[in-house]
């Protein structure tokens, strides 16, 4: 894992940190927008559903609840773990897995993906980085991580956010004698 200089994470929320002692494996999940800058993280969402013998997550189940979960626009970029620099790889794996569930098998390939471990000794965050979402691509550890102060305006500045209303008549037909 060589370093990238040129690489940064960009926060717009505040990192999660574990407890002391927590367990070994993927605990939360990155989101991010295409329509922000690459490697943006938006929100962190905790893995809910894991498999009672082990620690790694039930895929189906938290497949099913991302969907709903993530509203439609942003999109699940990566995952965090506890423990030591070798997990990277395996957070970076588990982002993978969980996007073949939720976007298909072809949106996988195309988009940098972030693999984050935090050390149950410290807590402290590092990040890693994978080019592509292929899985034999290397991974590069990013030093750069930076924390917006203002995440709102950050987002409003640089995302696509749009709401609009577009009023339609139609025409309701119904009988006299039934209204």
């Amino acid at each position: 894992m060589a370093d990238d200089g040129n690489r940064s994470v960009t926060l717009l929320c505040r990192p999660k940190h574990p407890s002391k002692g927590s367990d070994p494996g993927i605990h939360h999940w990155f989101i991010g927008s295409p329509f922000l800058p690459p490697l943006t993280i938006v929100s962190i969402l905790r893995c809910i559903h894991t498999i009672p013998s082990s620690s790694s997550p039930d895929w189906r189940k938290e497949s099913e609840d991302l969907k709903t979960l993530i509203p439609k626009g942003f999109e699940l970029i990566g995952a965090l773990a506890y423990g030591d620099d070798t997990i990277a790889r395996a957070a970076i794996d588990a982002a993978r897995g969980i996007r073949k569930l939720l976007y298909g098998e072809g949106t996988v390939e195309d988009q940098p993906l972030i693999g984050a471990v935090s050390s149950s000794d410290s807590g402290q965050l590092r990040f890693f980085v994978s080019e592509s979402g292929n899985a034999s691509s290397r991974i590069e550890s990013v030093t750069s991580i930076i924390q917006e102060e203002h995440p709102e305006k950050f987002l409003w500045e640089n995302g696509c956010l749009l709401r609009c209303e577009l009023p339609i008549k139609l025409p309701i037909y119904y009988p006299l004698k039934n209204p």
